[in-house]
């Protein structure tokens, strides 16, 4: 019995390495560049949008949006359709 040639298929998988590389690459890249952003603001004093987000314009339906900070996940309030504090959130918690 003859074995089978799999001399194509081999080249063809280790042809397509590279360009799989150079993508892992690239989006690597894009994160570590999003990370220094980030890390450049904060230490600007910036990266805090919670001041820019209206209730209406933020999705969430009814104005019950909750207004947050991108440093402080965490930490939150959720406010109804008149801008009043329906119930905040601190370290996770409900306050």
């Amino acid at each position: 019995m003859a074995a089978i040639d799999v001399t194509a298929v081999v080249s063809d998988i280790a042809a397509q390495a590279v360009p799989i590389g150079l993508v892992g690459a690239a989006v690597l890249l894009l994160f570590v560049a999003v990370a220094a952003f980030r890390w450049v603001e904060d230490s600007l004093g910036g990266g805090n949008y919670s001041d820019d987000i209206d209730s209406d314009d933020a999705g969430f339906g009814d104005g019950d949006a909750p207004i947050g900070s991108f440093d402080h996940p965490d930490d939150f309030d959720t406010l109804d359709d008149e801008g009043n504090v329906v119930e905040s959130w601190r370290d996770g918690e409900r306050v």
